[in-house]
């Protein structure tokens, strides 16, 4: 059995009961069986999404899953069934967090060593509320396509975790028709974080209002500059380094993949993204050849848009569901027929592990995928694919992309 627990890059989620000392003494006997009730209504959620409760302390569960996407399953179904059950003088409410990180688990125990991992979910549970369920920023980058339907995720900032050096970028899962309005967290805002200084380029000012309204009721971003043709745009970001240009493709006079080609000449560690209405094959691949290291559409959600903007602001590459599906269309539709044998020996440069990540990128998938099908970090798959990139001698992911393909990977 302890064979099927997971290691390695492990996701889990922590829970306890909010102010059970005080409930215990002013209904003892309503609390045992509400205790009773609150245990088997976790370890059903926790077994229907595939978790493994590994350790108990009192109301408290440690609970161990394969997938970010189960734990949050997990942590949903439970919030319903708990928010559904008619409680007789003691009332259930539990916080919940929920982090994925490196951990072992310990045969010889039945328990996780990976201290930081296991120390960053328990304060992230203790910083909640009861009916609060927290997120970290690992976790949230592996779910993002992947919550249940309704659900999303509140973008809170960071914040000081007790005892730990490294704030955390927390997320708040919010459920339709479940209370989403807590109290502050229990811990300190990090007010020494850097903000994501953002450069709008389009030539709609009504689009570029938005954007800046938008960004203006958000801590970690701010709006430095705008410009609404391409030169402009150049100028500007000479004078205002910003972290992040939103680039519209179609501006006047220079146009926004020309720009992005200018900018990344000078400015190389400069992302970039392209937000336009187009939708094109032609587009998406020449801002990939320019150096934009991401592309969503006008359309996209605004959840879309900042995820977007935060992964490029960590080094991330992120193109958007729609482009990635275009993408995929459109190397499936080369037909091109690998010769036999030929992929055995192809690229020799590249480790085993490299070969695998450019055989999943070759085949249409996501950094994220490729994360969780390779159960490695976002982090780890980036250092991959530079790898790669430098060992190719190619400049972007469509490049990689045709170089495998001819060599018959994917």
């Amino acid at each position: 059995m302890s064979s099927n627990y997971p290691s390695g890059t492990v996701t889990f989620l922590f829970t306890d009961i909010e102010d059970s000392t005080k409930l215990w003494e002013q209904h003892p006997q309503e609390m045992r069986v509400a205790h009773a009730r609150h245990n088997q209504i976790l370890r059903e959620a926790i077994g229907s999404s595939n978790g493994y409760v590994f350790q108990v302390i009192g109301d408290a569960f440690c609970a161990a899953f394969h997938t970010a996407g189960d734990a949050v399953r997990a942590a949903v179904k439970a919030q319903f069934d708990l928010h559904a059950e008619k409680w007789e003088g003691a009332h259930i409410r539990v916080r919940m967090g929920i982090h994925t990180g490196k951990a072992e688990f310990q045969s010889a125990d039945g328990l996780y060593s990976g201290y930081m991992t296991l120390t960053r979910v328990q304060r992230l549970m203790s910083a909640g509320c009861g009916g609060q369920m927290l997120v970290s920023f690992a976790t949230q980058e592996l779910v993002y396509d992947d919550l249940p339907e309704g659900v999303k995720l509140d973008d809170m900032g960071k914040w000081q975790l007790k005892n730990l050096s490294r704030p955390e970028h927390i997320f708040q899962l919010n459920i339709p028709g479940l209370p989403c309005d807590f109290p502050s967290l229990h811990t300190i805002k990090d007010s020494s974080m850097d903000n994501i200084r953002i450069l709008i380029a389009d030539d709609h000012a009504l689009f570029r209002e938005g954007l800046r309204a938008l960004f203006s009721a958000l801590p970690d971003i701010e709006v430095v500059g705008e410009a609404a043709e391409g030169a402009a745009t150049i100028t500007q970001v000479d004078a205002l380094h910003p972290d992040v240009v939103l680039m519209d493709i179609n501006m006047p006079n220079v146009n926004g993949i020309e720009a992005t080609r200018k900018i990344l000449s000078a400015h190389p560690k400069l992302g970039i993204i392209m937000v336009t209405m187009l939708e094109d094959d032609a587009s998406v691949f020449a801002a990939m050849r320019a150096g934009a290291r991401g592309y969503v559409l006008k359309g996209a959600h605004h959840e879309e848009i900042l995820h977007a903007i935060r992964a490029v602001a960590s080094g991330q590459a992120v193109f958007g569901p729609a482009i990635a599906a275009r993408m995929m269309n459109f190397f499936q539709g080369l037909n091109a027929t690998p010769q036999t044998g030929k992929s055995d020996a192809a690229f020799p440069e590249l480790t085993e592990r490299e070969r695998e990540v450019l055989t999943l990128i070759a085949q249409g998938v996501s950094n994220k995928e490729i994360a969780e099908k390779l159960f490695i970090s976002m982090k780890t798959v980036s250092n991959h694919i530079t790898n790669i990139f430098s060992k190719l001698q190619v400049a972007d992911r469509a490049q990689a992309i045709i170089r495998a393909r001819e060599a018959g990977l994917g």
